[in-house]
């Protein structure tokens, strides 16, 4: 991708374009740069950490007359019987659920450390055991960070704890997924001492000064990006990304006009994107506005 980079830019500059083996030395040289810019701090922890999910009987409305039933996938430090992190999603997401609450889990403790990387400490496990598949992909992913991974048909005590009290006790009810999701952080603090929500916002009160904790964590930490949903998307002639109300911007993409690109949406903000063209990133977008029907902003 930097040789095809390099070759846009020099014929947009009429340059002349160095070969590909100059190139390739060139990123051999600057090979010990580039690690220490994706480089992060890893601690392991002492317990494994622990996929499981909840299903309560209870329904979560999305518009008038629709609903769906959740399923709650949750990410347990077996050493403490903490819940890291929980995510409710229709049961029928599992492929993006899983993903997506392991990288709240990994994201929730990340530690400042003056000596650190870009200031934080990454507190990772050694294992991770699931209850769930986990797919090929994002295997691979926890492997690349020094986690292996097992699968189980056991279950924790915690995860046996709520499905017998806390689920059973709203069978039927109706509950909009904020709702549910404070019920359960409240249950998990009062019954078990820690919250995952509530943690969370005592992290970030407690680290808002803190050096790198308030920036994106799947900038400072590539291999998060992988843990992120994706879709599918073109660069228009005009060189944006457009994803529903959202459109993307950046100088490369002007490059690639009606290319067919992959999108990685930051969890830290909605303002920004990976961009990936044939498999690899092509840039880091910035979102201009949101553009909905009738012109409004």
């Amino acid at each position: 991708m930097v040789y095809r980079i390099l070759q846009m830019l020099c014929r947009q500059e009429s340059a002349p374009l160095p070969t590909y083996e100059a190139v390739w030395a060139i990123c051999l040289y600057l090979e010990k740069r580039r690690r220490e810019s994706v480089d992060v701090n890893v601690v392991r922890t002492t317990g494994a950490w622990w996929i499981g999910k909840l299903s309560p009987a209870v329904r979560i409305p999305v518009e008038k007359d629709a609903f769906y039933l959740p399923g709650i996938f949750c990410i347990i430090d077996t050493h403490t019987q903490h819940m890291l992190a929980f995510s409710i999603a229709p049961l029928d997401t599992l492929a993006e659920s899983i993903p997506l609450v392991l990288y709240d889990a990994i994201t929730a403790q990340r530690q400042p450390h003056p000596f650190a990387l870009a200031g934080l400490l990454w507190q990772l496990p050694r294992r991770i055991i699931t209850e769930e598949t986990l797919s090929p992909e994002r295997s691979t992913i926890c492997k690349r960070m020094g986690i292996q991974v097992e699968t189980t048909t056991c279950t924790q005590p915690l995860l046996e704890t709520l499905r017998d009290t806390w689920a059973s006790g709203l069978d039927g009810r109706v509950l909009p997924r904020s709702q549910c999701a404070a019920i359960l952080d409240s249950y998990l603090e009062r019954i078990h001492g820690y919250g995952p929500v509530r943690e969370a916002k005592r992290r970030d009160e407690a680290f808002a000064q803190a050096q790198g904790y308030n920036q994106d964590p799947a900038a400072l930490f590539p291999l998060l990006r992988a843990l992120l949903p994706e879709r599918k998307g073109s660069i228009t002639e005009d060189g944006l990304v457009i994803d529903g109300y959202l459109r993307y911007t950046d100088e490369l993409l002007r490059f690639w006009p009606r290319a067919q690109v992959t999108l990685r949406h930051s969890a830290h903000s909605t303002n920004m994107a990976w961009i990936f063209l044939e498999g690899e990133i092509l840039c880091q977008a910035k979102g201009l506005r949101q553009v909905r029907d009738g012109g409004s902003i």
